[in-house]
């Protein structure tokens, strides 16, 4: 007894000497690391070595740290690391450790594998190989960018099937569900200071204060809201409380801010998939009072609305007049889809897009198709759009086919979040805003996606706490 007591006694002393050698190093180490770059990349580069530290030892807590930070990391689009060619922003590199790291752990390939969603997307990224190798082809070393982009799209699938192998039991799939939810408080308090200071994006809409929070566009936030939107809505109609109906109060303010036109499309296509599944009026209606009237009320929203109104769609790609910014989109798909009949097979290349429009900025940047399938076919051929349709028939069935299964947690369950993020996903597509390009939307549809196959329910709220 008396050995096992010394010889404990000597492990807590050995465990608090190399904790205290680890905080030496680490304090050193940064000390270092200020002295050579400053502090805001020492603390970038402190960051990178302790998500390192993470995804080595522990994997599961790498993820959660994943979805945690994402939405914060548009934000740094002017910082990079050149890899060649390639320039990664934080995000960019995220993606890429998500990759490395699901290599390094591996996951039960036969299992997750023939999950619908994960096969549909594997599929699709092989799909989209070809046009990896369009783009060097027919751009030289410019061709790069098909490497970046398909890292990102690479990324995504690594996120879904690291998820799906790592998060299995109800206290982990807890523990993703409220990290997700926690992704909300840096990109809306950043947004709601755009607001009190009118520091928002004002260049594709000019005079408008249109808030993006930490992320690349009014668009991408705009989508983003449009996930959490549709988890407050079924988690609310689960176990309604007050503070779920201040949370959506928070989701469809920041949602009018963005003066997203998309951002509207989706919060219509949400409400709609919420209200065709479950009948619920009064959410129904709180969401008319809560987005519709302050859409009467404010001039930037009935500018917008006007010119789309006002346009003669017809006459203006003919003369190629434009009034209004979904006219030159539909111009812009036009012209883009001409292009495209050049390569119809494997197209021009991943991410070539804004190499090949003739529509550029002032600094030479190229427009977006602002259309996934024009995109696709644009950028990977009928080879990759038939890819994106595979994706999307697989992942649309599993949504829509699935059976709940039967308890009493069983109305909580996700579905009806999925099927109002998958409405939005098609609906955009086909329509203005391009929403496979925008990260942060795909990044925690397939969080949710990987929280509903692991059996996750939402937490149940006593109803004495307030309906």
């Amino acid at each position: 007894m008396s050995l096992s007591i010394a010889a404990g006694a000597r492990y807590v002393e050995k465990r608090k000497l190399f904790q205290f050698l680890g905080l030496a190093a680490g304090f050193s180490l940064a000390a270092l690391l200020f002295a050579l770059f400053g502090f805001k990349l020492a603390a970038a580069e402190l960051a990178a070595f302790l998500l390192l530290a993470l995804g080595f030892l522990d994997y599961p807590k790498f993820l959660l740290s994943a979805v945690f930070i994402r939405s914060a990391l548009d934000a740094f689009t002017n910082t990079g690391l050149p890899l060649g060619p390639l320039n990664l922003n934080p995000a960019g590199l995220l993606g890429l450790l998500l990759i490395f790291f699901t290599g390094i752990h591996g996951f039960n390939n036969k299992e997750i594998l023939r999950f619908p969603v994960a096969k549909g997307f594997l599929l699709f990224l092989l799909f989209s190989t070809p046009a990896l190798f369009s783009a060097f082809w027919n751009f030289g070393a410019e061709g790069a960018v098909a490497v970046k982009e398909f890292i990102r799209l690479a990324s995504l699938f690594c996120l879904l099937v690291s998820l799906l192998a790592f998060f299995k039991t109800p206290k982990e799939t807890k523990k993703l569900f409220y990290v997700s939810l926690a992704s909300l408080v840096v990109p809306l308090g950043v947004g709601f200071y755009q607001v009190l200071t009118g520091t928002g994006d004002t260049f594709s809409t000019a005079g408008q204060n249109r808030i993006f929070g930490t992320l690349f566009h009014p668009n991408t936030f705009a989508l983003y809201l449009s996930v959490f939107l549709a988890v407050a809505l079924a988690w609310h109609k689960v176990a309604p409380t007050f503070r779920k109906k201040v949370l959506l109060g928070i989701l469809l303010a920041a949602q009018f801010l963005t003066f997203s036109l998309s951002g509207l499309a989706a919060t219509a296509a949400v409400f709609g998939m919420h209200f065709w599944a479950h009948k619920n009026f009064k959410i129904l209606l709180l969401g008319t009072v809560l987005f519709t009237i302050p859409l009467a009320l404010s001039a930037n929203w009935k500018t917008r609305f006007e010119q789309v109104a006002g346009m003669k769609l017809t006459e203006e790609i003919q003369t190629g007049e434009i009034s209004n910014s979904f006219s030159w989109r539909v111009l812009h798909w036009y012209v883009l889809l001409q292009y495209a009949k050049e390569h119809p097979v494997t197209g021009w290349g991943l991410l070539t897009t804004e190499k090949i429009t003739p529509w550029k900025t002032p600094e030479g940047q190229g427009y977006a198709a602002h259309n996934d399938f024009v995109r696709l076919f644009l950028e990977s051929g009928l080879v990759g759009l038939t890819g994106y349709f595979i994706f999307l028939f697989h992942t649309g069935r599993w949504i829509f086919r699935r059976k709940e299964e039967a308890g009493p947690k069983a109305e909580g369950r996700l579905a009806p979040v999925l099927k109002a993020v998958f409405a939005v996903l098609i609906l955009l597509s086909a329509g203005a805003a391009e929403p496979l390009v925008h990260t942060p939307f795909v990044y925690y549809f397939l969080t949710f996606i990987a929280l509903a196959k692991a059996g996750f329910a939402f937490p149940l709220t006593p109803a004495r706490n307030g309906r």
